[in-house]
């Protein structure tokens, strides 16, 4: 009976520390962030992982502007084998690369085999695909 108590307390503990809470982003990279503060960008290299309240990224590099704070984020931009899903936005892509400018919601993606999925329609190119999702 205690064995079963003690595994039980592990394992909640153990999905509270990992679990991500709503209004949090999780971000993962193998090779760090370099934060600009001047210039208001940072850069996240190699294998990113982005999963936010209001979207989730994948991508080899990412720059991030921001406006006031670090979680204020104006523009994405992605490069290598990028995967992008928004429910808020209503739309998801994998591409080559991704320029995401989150104010205005225009969203553009490049590359080989790109393909762009809203809620109204599906949309492939080996060029470039650019929605304004407000308009």
């Amino acid at each position: 009976m205690r064995l079963i108590f003690n595994i039980t307390i592990v394992v909640l503990f153990s999905f509270n520390i990992v679990a991500r809470e709503k209004g949090e982003t999780e971000i993962t990279t193998e090779d760090g962030i370099e934060v600009f503060q001047d210039e208001k960008y940072y850069l996240l290299k190699k294998k990113v992982k982005i999963k936010s309240d209001n979207f989730n990224l994948n991508a080899k590099d990412v720059k991030i502007h921001f406006d006031e704070s670090l979680y204020d984020i104006t523009e994405l931009n992605a490069k290598g084998e990028v995967y992008f899903d928004s429910s808020k936005f209503g739309m998801s892509s994998s591409s080559q690369s991704l320029k995401f400018e989150v104010k205005i919601e225009k969203l553009r993606v490049d590359g080989k085999n790109s393909k762009l999925i809203s809620k109204d329609i599906e949309m492939y190119s080996d060029g470039f695909i650019e929605v304004d999702n407000q308009k």
